[in-house]
């Protein structure tokens, strides 16, 4: 019986720990240059569209882009390329106060070059510190390899 209950406790701790909680950081020093600004990207890039859903309808939640090789898993409900040159233009600094990877800031943006995904929340995550962030003169500025700021 105490295993029962052990188990039972486990999954509901966990499962709450799985659903992402964000905090808005757009107003950090750190990001709020981010804000309004245009971007385009440099070489392709993949765009996802992500689901929450457990049940076979997987109705789609938003969209995720991130550079090859890209994302898999079952929470993903449809895969695209955005050829370079692609634009967006950032909305939110978003950082994740509950995930356990090592960066968990994210933009959320609205993709200025098609509108085939204009429907849905299009987020940037920084995966693996790689995709998004540098440093240059103690400021953080987007990876200038993969994206260049445009006016």
């Amino acid at each position: 019986m105490k295993k029962i209950i052990f188990c039972i406790l486990t999954t509901v701790i966990l499962s709450g720990c799985l659903s992402a909680k964000y905090k808005d950081i757009s107003q950090d020093p750190q990001y709020s240059h981010f804000i309004g600004q245009k971007y385009q990207s440099i070489n392709p890039l993949l765009i996802y569209g992500v689901t929450r859903d457990t049940t076979p309808q997987k109705q789609l939640h938003y969209y995720t882009i991130t550079d090859p090789p890209g994302i898999g898993g079952p929470e993903i409900v449809s895969r695209g390329q955005l050829e370079p040159g692609s634009v967006f233009q950032i909305k939110k600094v978003l950082d994740c106060i509950n995930c356990l990877v090592s960066s968990s800031v994210e933009f959320r943006v609205d993709l200025l070059s098609t509108n085939d995904y204009s429907k849905q929340e299009i987020r940037i995550t920084d995966r693996f510190e790689k995709l998004l962030f540098t440093t240059i003169d103690n400021k953080i500025q987007i990876n200038p390899n993969l994206f260049k700021k445009i006016d």
